[in-house]
């Protein structure tokens, strides 16, 4: 073999060789958090990917902060004792009284491909939905939304979602939010929003129950919207598509689908 064939072959194996020992970007792993309090305190290290908001407690909180610091997909799951404080035993529920300790708004889903499910939690009652999000402890004043995703391919199901009022800006008093040009193929099913926990009394948010500011094919399906607006003002509704925006970079909603809800 001549010289300089001997010098190609050597450089070939030595780029192979660094190519090996090249690192490689990490692939997105997929985590579930489990929350285990009704508590509202933030998480303690967002950097270390376990959801922990100081001895073991898992807030709903602190795991919404974990998927935004994670690329996804996520699940947010629920096993909250019945020792805890924000359990109700006479109908077998538990309320998360957001903002009542932290006087902040739960960060918006930014990661996508985050799934919420309320039904995952065990234990009381028979039947009905068992986790209730409460914006009540946020005052007169309200805040923006109990739930807000900015992100694609995001779900929420099986939630009670009630209480927030409106007053604080622009965009106040809503339930949940969806709210960017890349907030698409989102589903927002089998949840209860504006009713109390016994699914019948009205205990609506402030300004609108589910509002889609602007992102495409979001499915609103399976839901329970009752309740939502300020009925003295005549503001605010139910369910909103596209309407109502003060932003003047809200981009169009199209098709969103809305199915097999029951509203007002």
């Amino acid at each position: 073999m001549v010289p300089g064939s001997i010098r190609r072959i050597s450089a070939l194996v030595l780029l192979a060789l660094l190519a090996a020992l090249a690192p490689t970007a990490r692939p997105a792993l997929a985590a579930t958090f489990t929350v285990n309090s009704t508590a509202d305190t933030a998480d303690a290290n967002t950097a270390d990917s376990v959801c922990d908001a100081g001895g073991g407690v898992c807030t709903l909180r602190a795991a919404i902060e974990q998927t935004n610091a994670l690329a996804g997909p996520h699940t947010i799951n629920f096993n909250i004792p019945t020792s805890d404080t924000g359990y109700n035993s006479t109908i077998g529920f538990w309320k998360i009284r957001v903002g009542a300790t932290t006087s902040v708004r739960l960060p918006a889903l930014t990661s996508g491909t985050v799934t919420i499910d309320g039904t995952s939690q065990p234990g009381g009652r028979a039947s009905g939905l068992k986790i209730e999000l409460d914006g009540s402890g946020f005052g007169s004043l309200g805040e923006r939304a109990l739930l807000e995703m900015t992100s694609a391919g995001n779900t929420i199901k099986g939630l009670i979602v009630n209480r927030l009022r409106t007053g604080c800006c622009s965009v106040a008093g809503v339930g949940i939010l969806i709210n960017g040009a890349n907030a698409n193929n989102n589903t927002i099913s089998d949840n209860w929003i504006g009713l109390d926990a016994d699914g019948v009394t009205a205990a609506g948010n402030g300004f609108i129950g589910l509002y889609v500011i602007s992102g495409d094919t979001n499915v609103i399906r399976g839901n329970t919207i009752s309740g939502n607006g300020n009925p003295v003002l005549t503001t605010g509704a139910d369910v909103v598509i596209g309407l109502f925006t003060t932003l003047s970079t809200a981009d169009l909603a199209n098709g969103n689908i809305i199915a097999g809800n029951k509203i007002g």
